[in-house]
């Protein structure tokens, strides 16, 4: 019996599967034993996914001088511009691509500032656009390390 959650031994295991008329085939792809919070990093070669790969879309609302993108709540999100406002972003949770659509108002449209540091190509974000219900998609790769490069496509109608 342990004594504390420190000795306390578990294993992590790695399931990779697919399904079949219903079922699930599934391997164990990988063990690890660990204990208390050493939890081991495991990466693939050759993985090869069949199946598209998906993230929910979560939606902001810009109601205030200030805009919180927190990417904890998922990579694909969705932030409708009623008020002009300064966006931060918070929280990527690892290198990766990131995106942000930017919807201005059904009544009122919103300027943005950027007040996280992106590299936009170019060296200037583009300007978005400021018809009410106007579509922009600001695109991110975020490098782990505290540099998020972007891209603004505008315009969609």
């Amino acid at each position: 019996m342990p004594k504390n959650e420190e000795e306390k031994e578990e294993f992590q295991q790695i399931v990779v599967g697919e399904a079949e008329q219903g079922f699930i085939k599934a391997d164990v792809l990988s063990q690890h034993k660990h204990t208390g919070t050493d939890y081991p990093k495991v990466s693939f070669t050759d993985l090869k996914n069949k199946q598209t790969i998906y993230f929910e879309e979560y939606a902001n609302t810009a109601s205030g001088v200030n805009t919180s993108i927190n990417w904890n709540n998922s990579q694909k999100q969705r932030l409708t511009l009623n008020v002009s406002t300064s966006i931060s972003f918070v929280n990527p949770p690892n290198a990766g691509h990131y995106s942000l659509m930017l919807v201005q108002g059904a009544s009122t449209t919103g300027l943005v500032v950027w007040n996280t540091p992106v590299k936009w190509a170019g060296g200037v974000a583009s300007s978005l656009s400021a018809t009410i219900n106007s579509v922009d998609i600001a695109t991110f790769y975020y490098d782990g390390n505290s540099n998020f490069y972007g891209d603004i496509i505008t315009d969609f109608r």
